[in-house]
């Protein structure tokens, strides 16, 4: 998997289902779109292939998720953390809180504790 991917969760409901008004609670399928290959330690790249792979896609992006079903879609990214440091500082750039905006996006950030003699080996 890729360490930042869009994900998109759908209600499962046949088509009968759809036509007649019924919806099927509690269940959902999931797919994602891969957004950054870029490692969990190099977030700022993260960010920039966010941002390029949604402006690229927004029609696409648009179609799926106004797609009768789609409950929700989040933008996630996978960050490291070094378990021996005092902080860390990310930010997301306007650009991306836009196109997220504007397409119905939600961000999220996951973050894993990483030691640092893993790092430097």
């Amino acid at each position: 998997m890729s360490n930042s991917f869009i994900e998109f969760r759908e209600a499962i409901a046949s088509q009968k289902d759809r036509e007649s008004g019924k919806t099927t609670e509690g269940e959902s399928s999931t797919y994602l779109y891969s957004v950054s290959n870029a490692d969990n330690d190099h977030v700022p790249t993260q960010i920039s292939d966010a941002v390029n792979f949604l402006t690229q896609r927004q029609t696409e992006l648009k179609e799926l998720l106004s797609r009768d079903g789609v409950e929700q879609a989040i933008l996630d990214f996978a960050w490291d953390f070094p378990l021996d440091a005092l902080g860390q500082f990310n930010r997301f750039p306007l650009s991306l809180i836009d196109l997220c905006a504007k397409l119905g996006i939600e961000i999220e950030v996951s973050v894993y504790g990483t030691s640092t003699e893993k790092k430097q080996k």
